[in-house]
């Protein structure tokens, strides 16, 4: 992939990530935890996916930097 698909990657799920922390914190006012934890879990799982692709993406640079 080239460093500008990988940069877009990884700010899609940045914004992934607060778009559904936000849905989490509307859903959870609005009907209870009990209704909105399915929506904590895929902000987790973004969250996660985020933090794999910034690390993917700074690795990839230090290779770079390396060579």
């Amino acid at each position: 992939m080239t460093k500008k698909k990988i940069l877009l990657m990884e700010h899609i799920w940045l914004f992934l990530t607060v778009l559904l922390a936000v849905m989490f914190i509307y859903q959870t006012f609005q009907t209870g935890f009990s209704q909105s934890y399915v929506t904590l879990l895929l902000t987790a799982a973004s969250a996660l996916m985020y933090l794999w692709r910034h690390n993917l993406r700074k690795k990839e640079e230090q290779k770079e930097i390396n060579k």
